[in-house]
């Protein structure tokens, strides 16, 4: 009797646990009507994933648009957006990205698209692809926010 409710309390925490795995995105879509060649990244050096810029970079121009990177906060006068960053990482074993979050804007600061990333359940989700890479993360939600532009 005692074996049988052991397992029952471990069955149900471990539902409890893995219902929380997982990963969710959110994403609006740059729009097709806005005129984008460049964009230009504004480098966030809090930002601790060592990667995070050059995956970015990557899938943006897969997209046949072009980039480049910006230190201070006033973008250069050829961009024609500015994608904004914020990536967060959780340990586990080792480092890995858990939190990541992208702003595109236009030249006066109006809001063009968005993105977000977000590992559910923490350090604690028991999700298979919560060790996978930056750009296995990344890629879908980059993928939808430039949709409209191959």
């Amino acid at each position: 009797m005692k074996k049988t409710f052991f397992r029952l309390i471990f069955l149900a925490i471990l539902l409890v646990s893995l219902s929380a795995c997982g990963s969710t995105t959110r994403v609006q879509a740059l729009h097709h009507s806005e005129q984008v060649q460049l964009v230009c990244i504004e480098r966030n050096e809090k930002v601790q994933v060592d990667d995070f810029e050059d995956v970015l970079q990557e899938i943006i121009r897969d997209h046949g648009l072009e980039t480049t990177v910006f230190d201070n906060d006033t973008p250069p006068d050829v961009c024609d957006v500015v994608l904004e960053y914020t990536a967060l990482r959780s340990w586990d074993l080792v480092p890995y990205l858990s939190h990541a979050e992208l702003w595109l804007k236009d030249k006066d600061g109006r809001m063009l698209g968005h993105a977000k990333y977000h590992i559910n359940g923490g350090s604690w989700s028991f999700t298979p692809t919560k060790w996978t890479g930056t750009e296995t993360k990344i890629r879908p939600v980059v993928e939808e926010l430039f949709k409209n532009y191959s």
